[in-house]
C-alpha cells in the first residue's frame, strides 16, 4: 500500500504558494505525479489547479473539484476526442506543442462555435542537467517547438481565428536538483515574450513548467521553494501576465511511502534474494531511470544482525 501525510503535502503546497507572494501566479500541479482521488483531493482544497495530458487525468481532476478554468492541457499526443473534451468542460488553457495540433484544435473549436485559448510551449534547447530519459527542453526531444517556429505562429495567428494564442509555455525536465538550467531556460523565455511584446502580440500567461527535484538520497540537495520562486521574479520581472508554476514530484514524492512486507527468504548459489509483495508495478522508477529509492525497515533495526540481499518482488522481471 501507499501511504501519503496529508499535513507534509499540504505543507510542501503552501510553502510553493508563500514563496510566490507576491506575483500573480497560479499553481497547477502535475497530474502525471501522483492521479490518487485523494490526492487531487487535497490539493484542490489548498487552491491548486492541474496540468493534465489526457482526458482521463481531466475528469480525475474534475471529480476532485478542481475547476475546469484552473486546468492546463499539455502533451504532445492530444486526440480529437480529448481537445472537444477540454473545450466542452471550458478548460482554462491547451499547451500547443505541434503545428498538427494547432490546426487541430482550430478545426474543433470552429466546429462547436468556441474559442480555445492556448500557449505556445517554447523548447528553450537547454540542458536540464537530469536523466536522459525525463529530459524535455532539448532540441532533439519531441516537446514543444523552437523559438523561430513560435514566432511565426504568432504572426500568422490570424490562421486560426479560434484559437486565441496569448501565451508561453515551457518545461526543460524533471528531477532538478539545479536550478541553473532553469535560469538559462527562464532567460530565453523571457526574453522571447518581450519580443513578442515588441511586435504587438498580448501575452497574457506565462507558464514556467515544473520539474523541481527532491532529495532521493543522503547527499543529495533539493532546491528551495524560495529560491526557485526568486529566480521566476527575476526573470519575469515587469510582465503583467498571469504565471502558472506546475510542480508535480515536488508537492507529493517526499511526503509517501510505498509500505510492502516480505514474502520469504530464498537463498540461491550466488546471492540471497529478500521477495516482497511489492514490484516494479508498484515502483517503477528504479528500472526506467536507475533510480535510487532508501528502504527502511519497520521498527528498530538496533541490536539485530545485518545481510546483504537483492530485494525482489513476485512479477516475472529479472
Amino acid at each position: 500500500m501507499y501511504v501519503y501525510s496529508a499535513p507534509a503535502m499540504r505543507q510542501r503546497v503552501r510553502a510553493l504558494r508563500d514563496a510566490l507572494a507576491g506575483l500573480d501566479a497560479g499553481i497547477r500541479y502535475a497530474v502525471k505525479a501522483n492521479g490518487n482521488g485523494a490526492v487531487l483531493r487535497l490539493l484542490a482544497e489548498e487552491g491548486a489547479g492541474a496540468d493534465i495530458v489526457s482526458g482521463g487525468e481531466l475528469e480525475r481532476a474534475l471529480r476532485a473539484g478542481i475547476a475546469a478554468s484552473d486546468i492546463v492541457f499539455s502533451g504532445v499526443g492530444k486526440s480529437d476526442a480529448e481537445i472537444a473534451l477540454a473545450l466542452d468542460v471550458g478548460i482554462g488553457r491547451f499547451n500547443i506543442e505541434s503545428r498538427a495540433e494547432l490546426d487541430a484544435i482550430q478545426r474543433i473549436a470552429a466546429a462547436r462555435g468556441v474559442t480555445a485559448v492556448a500557449s505556445v510551449r517554447i523548447n528553450p534547447d537547454v540542458d536540464a542537467k537530469t536523466h536522459a530519459k525525463i529530459s524535455t527542453g532539448k532540441a532533439e526531444n519531441k516537446f514543444g517547438v523552437s523559438i523561430a517556429e513560435a514566432r511565426a505562429w504568432f504572426d500568422a495567428k490570424a490562421q486560426w481565428p479560434d484559437v486565441r494564442l496569448d501565451g508561453l509555455h515551457m518545461h526543460i525536465g524533471s528531477q532538478l536538483l539545479s536550478l541553473d538550467p532553469v535560469r538559462e531556460a527562464l532567460a530565453r523565455m523571457a526574453a522571447f515574450w518581450k519580443e513578442l511584446a515588441a511586435a504587438g502580440h498580448a501575452i497574457a500567461s506565462i507558464d514556467v513548467g515544473g520539474g523541481l527535484g527532491v532529495r532521493y538520497r543522503e547527499g543529495e540537495q533539493a532546491p528551495d521553494a524560495r529560491e526557485y520562486a526568486d529566480a521566476i521574479r527575476q526573470a519575469l520581472a515587469g510582465f503583467g501576465g498571469r504565471i502558472l508554476v506546475e510542480p508535480g514530484r515536488w508537492l507529493v514524492a517526499e511526503v509517501g511511502i510505498l509500505l510492502t512486507r516480505v514474502l520469504l527468504e530464498k537463498h540461491g548459489q550466488a546471492r540471497s534474494f529478500l521477495v516482497l509483495d511489492a514490484a516494479m508495478n508498484d515502483l517503477l522508477r528504479p528500472s526506467l531511470y536507475d533510480a535510487w529509492h532508501d528502504i527502511v525497515p519497520v521498527g528498530a533495526a538496533a541490536g539485530r544482525e545485518t545481510a546483504v540481499y537483492d530485494v525482489v518482488g513476485p512479477v516475472c522481471e529479472t
